[in-house]
């Protein structure tokens, strides 16, 4: 990310013997986003969770759900970076904050 460096720095200061390098693309490939999606199934549903990021940036985050009966997607939550107002934009899932609100009492 973009403060990587100085955390880095930071760590070397506070473990002085560990000298960490950050792994080096190439220029190009160091411009662009990295994605990952990580699936998992729990309880007969399917559970998909994407992440995008870019050097100083989460492009896009979302975690997504299928039951294994129907396989029809649904979304729990997703945000998307936006450019012009350099803010997240959130969608959530409100059927599904309610039970985990109800969990947390």
């Amino acid at each position: 990310m973009h403060n990587g460096n100085q955390e880095t720095i930071k760590l070397q200061q506070i473990f002085g013997y560990a000298k960490l390098e950050p792994f080096k693309l190439d220029n190009i490939s160091a411009e662009e986003t990295t994605r990952f999606e990580l699936r998992t199934i729990f309880e007969k549903t399917i559970y998909t969770y994407s992440l995008e990021i870019d050097q100083s940036h989460i492009i896009s985050e979302s975690l997504d759900y299928a039951l294994t009966d129907t396989k029809r997607v649904r979304s729990l939550f997703n945000r998307t970076w936006d450019k012009d107002s350099k803010n997240n934009v959130w969608k959530v899932n409100l059927l599904m904050i309610f039970p985990i609100l109800r969990l947390k009492l």
